[in-house]
């Protein structure tokens, strides 16, 4: 870090202002790829240096990769606002953004309460998935919750029935029983009885076949 910190203050103090950065930049989007979780705190001011010449010079694909390798951590640690701009930024640059963006930016839109635009950047997601089933299956839950939220209750069954098949083609089966249980309550607000019967029923089997008391 020290000798990081004076290769820093050499390039400021020779003019190599720009291409220092743009270096800097580089070199933190492949530390943020190889760190734990646990390690980005420390590269907390480094990640926001790199992320802020990035913006600045329009280096969408550079800009893309930061902001998937920091999302979970910035959600976990609830920096939403500052996370969100970011990700607004980087999904309206002139290259396309990735599903694994757009996926971040839905979940944070749906956690500040941004239904429309979660349920609108989950949609952008599951288009552009290019047949991932992960990306898939995370883009209809933010969807169903979002619609759900929005009191479209249609359109949330739909897409929580799409995730729960993805996840259980994943073999996630835990994430597929919670998708289950969301169904069920769906269902029963619907006043649809047969379809909350089976889906609390199908969570109820998966837990016992797992000697687990159900959850949810």
């Amino acid at each position: 870090r020290v000798m990081r910190d004076f290769g820093r203050e050499q390039a400021l103090a020779s003019g190599a202002t720009e291409s220092f950065r743009a270096l800097h930049a580089r070199w933190t989007a492949e530390q943020l790829e190889l760190e734990q979780p646990t390690g980005l705190v420390e590269l907390r001011t480094e990640i926001r240096a790199a992320v802020a010449h990035v913006i600045a010079s329009g280096g969408w694909q550079l800009l893309d990769r930061l902001l998937v390798a920091i999302g979970r951590d910035w959600i976990a640690r609830g920096l939403y606002t500052e996370l969100r701009e970011w990700l607004e930024c980087a999904s309206g640059g002139e290259q396309a953004p990735s599903p694994a963006l757009l996926m971040i930016l839905a979940d944070v839109q749906l956690r500040q309460g941004a239904l429309s635009a979660a349920r609108d950047t989950a949609g952008r997601a599951f288009a552009v998935a290019d047949g991932d089933r992960r990306v898939l299956a995370d883009a209809a839950l933010v969807h169903a919750a979002a619609a759900a939220r929005l009191g479209e209750h249609d359109v949330a069954a739909e897409q929580g029935a799409i995730a729960v098949r993805l996840l259980s083609e994943l073999g996630a089966g835990e994430r597929a029983a919670e998708a289950r249980m969301q169904l069920a309550h769906l269902a029963m607000f619907r006043r649809d009885l047969g379809t909350a019967e089976r889906e609390s029923l199908a969570v109820a089997e998966f837990w016992a076949d797992r000697g687990e008391p159900e959850r949810g």
